[in-house]
């Protein structure tokens, strides 16, 4: 045989000239990207992904480790999401099902950005049916002593070396300009982080649409903090039965807060109207087609509440529903995870009735200083309704504002409440309706407490004044000496995390109660237990609040409480920050974590519970 050389030059030139022609191609082929031109750079979602087809390229699915255990198997494996610089992007993931499972109902879960893809997550959901890939695009290590893992070749799109050990970049990069390690050579959408991981995301459910065990006509997609923006993002994708975004994918992020100059994210990116008509979520609702959960906390610094109403109002249709964990920040709860499992169950396991329709609401502004709010609940599940809370506010500050409960009647599934008006201020409103579960079962990510009931979060009733004057906030707030009466009020005010290891409030931005001098102190009143125990609390101040003025800082304490003790006493200066400096003052606090430690049992007490926390009666000024 003649070498190879030799027989090149051998070849006819026209020969030559196709056979250059067939590996010009194939080159372009290994290339997932044509990088964009000045002038050429998409200016819309639909542009945007016009010519990336999900499905085209080979998965190329290597599986590095497989299982199986009481009934479930597992898959730790690698795919390819593109080609950049004729390298491989490499995502890992866990691939987890019910052993034996044929046509399951299937979910893609996409994780925050501290976080990583968890076993338990799909061991919960394959106990109940579901195949479920959980993306590890963070690249942390999921299995104890597997080096295996993600790898994103020549691009970058994670949160910098602290979270990716491959990182190319010192930080996360959020503005869409180019730099050696973006797909781009001008500014373009696709050089930022998101993406990259919405593609990712996308590819993860070409994988589940290919496996035998999986019904391609029943995948859905979820996906928390960062994973609910990829949720949005993803939720586009026409294979989709059903999405969750779960403290995330709210969009808006180039606008400021109404009244609230300098709120926005803007000075964090470049390129503002590209990215909000390209990338932010506000751009991709309108596109979406399937059925919508939005999974939230009201006070969520990432999931912003009011703008998660927004993106609501951008869907070409109204099969959406809303469940928000009250006063607290970035977590959910049974009463969320609940809701989440019977809608998956509707919607991509074809069992059991849709979430109850979301309330409609109604404000009326008076003439006067009133406002009559009136919901609408599902007048045909009227008889699982357990409870209606209805909610209110004045703070156009959706990450610190104190939600206060007014007072309400209900008849018939109707929820009426009257409401104070405030000049130059907003009033917004809502009522949190719960719900029994006729057959409880344990909720994701809070075993402490089997779900029993879950709660659908009404559709939101805003007025906004022409005018906000935010600095008028606290006008008339009196001094109040009691700051919860927990023997006669309960939790109201309060909230909690999935785990429940505590309670939380934004009490101190309730704008009637004028904040106590620095020589006030905090009294925990309380019956006493014959039991040892410490309650710690931390406080965060400047956090999230505008204007600025300060810098945030974090302050703690705690106290032991002896067997015989009838009250703690909290001073000022008894909190303190990590380099053990005391609290100036009590003046813009915005998060106040409050939690009671079982010396005996070794474990914090669970305060939602009223029996654990009988014994604590009230927190007074003194």
């Amino acid at each position: 045989m003649l070498p190879a050389d030799v027989l090149m030059n051998r070849l006819p030139p026209v020969f030559l000239l196709a056979l250059s022609f067939v590996l010009s191609v194939s080159l372009a082929v290994a290339e997932t990207f044509t990088p964009y031109e000045e002038g050429s750079v998409p200016r819309t979602t639909e542009e945007l992904w016009a010519d990336i087809d999900p499905a085209a390229e080979p998965l190329d699915v290597a599986v590095v480790k497989e299982w199986e255990e009481e009934g479930i198997s597992y898959r730790y494996l690698l795919y390819t999401v593109c080609t950049f610089r004729e390298t491989p992007c490499r995502v890992s993931a866990l691939y987890i099902y019910p052993t034996g499972a044929e046509k399951a109902p299937a979910f893609v879960w996409s994780h925050g950005g501290g976080q990583r893809a968890e076993q338990k997550r799909g061991e919960y959901f394959a106990r109940h049916g579901y195949a479920s890939i959980d993306i590890n695009w963070g690249g942390r290590e999921v299995i104890e002593g597997v080096e295996e893992n993600t790898d994103w070749g020549k691009l970058d799109p994670s949160q910098g070396p602290q979270f990716y050990p491959g990182a190319l970049r010192k930080s996360v990069k959020l503005n869409l300009e180019p730099d050696e390690f973006t797909i781009d050579p001008v500014p373009s959408p696709r050089n930022g982080n998101w993406f990259l991981l919405s593609l990712a995301g996308r590819r993860a459910i070409t994988f589940l649409e290919q496996q035998p065990e999986v019904n391609p006509e029943r995948i859905g997609f979820t996906g928390y903090s960062m994973g609910g923006n990829i949720t949005s993002y993803c939720a586009i994708d026409p294979r989709l039965r059903a999405v969750a975004p779960m403290v995330g994918g709210t969009g808006f992020k180039m606008e400021d807060f109404p009244g609230l100059e300098g709120s926005s994210n803007r000075v964090q990116y470049r390129h503002h109207e590209l990215f909000s008509s390209t990338i932010d979520s506000e751009a991709y609702w309108p596109l979406v087609k399937c059925p919508v959960f939005f999974l939230n906390a009201t006070n969520d610094f990432h999931g912003i509440f009011d703008r998660s109403y927004r993106c609501v109002d951008l869907l070409p249709h109204d099969d959406w529903h809303a469940s928000y964990n009250l006063h607290y920040n970035h977590s959910l709860r049974s009463e969320q995870y609940g809701a989440l499992k019977l809608w998956f169950d509707h919607h991509l396991k074809g069992e059991g009735p849709d979430l109850p329709n979301t309330a409609s609401v109604e404000l009326a502004i008076g003439e006067g200083a009133d406002a009559r709010f009136q919901a609408t609940t599902d007048p045909n599940r009227v008889g699982e309704l357990v409870s209606t809370e209805v909610l209110y506010s004045h703070d156009p500050n959706p990450r610190t504002r104190h939600w206060k409960t007014a007072e309400s009647s209900s008849e018939g599934g109707v929820v009426s409440a009257k409401l104070p008006v405030r000049a130059n201020l907003p009033l917004l409103a809502f009522v949190n309706c719960t719900y029994r579960i006729e057959e409880p079962f344990g909720a994701f990510e809070d075993a402490s407490a089997p779900a029993d009931v879950y709660t659908i979060t009404s559709d939101l009733a805003t007025h906004y004044p022409d005018t906000i004057r935010v600095e008028t906030l606290r006008e008339g707030a009196l001094p109040l000496p009691v700051f919860h009466n927990f023997a006669k009020d309960g939790l109201e005010g309060w909230g909690t995390s999935s785990h429940r290891r505590g309670i939380r409030t934004y009490r101190f931005q309730d704008p009637e109660r004028i904040v106590p001098e620095p020589g006030k102190a905090l009294v925990a009143r309380m019956v006493p237990t014959g039991k040892k125990m410490v309650i710690r609390i931390r406080v965060e101040k400047n956090q999230w609040l505008f204007p600025k003025d300060g810098a945030k800082a974090s302050y703690s304490v705690s106290k032991p409480v002896g067997p015989d003790a009838d009250s703690v006493r909290f001073e000022r200066a008894d909190f303190v920050d990590s380099e053990e400096a005391s609290m100036e003052n009590w003046d813009r606090i915005t998060q106040f974590d409050f939690e009671v430690i079982d010396l005996e049992k070794r474990q914090p007490l669970n305060l939602t519970n009223a029996e654990e926390r009988a014994f604590l009666q009230a927190l007074v000024w003194e």
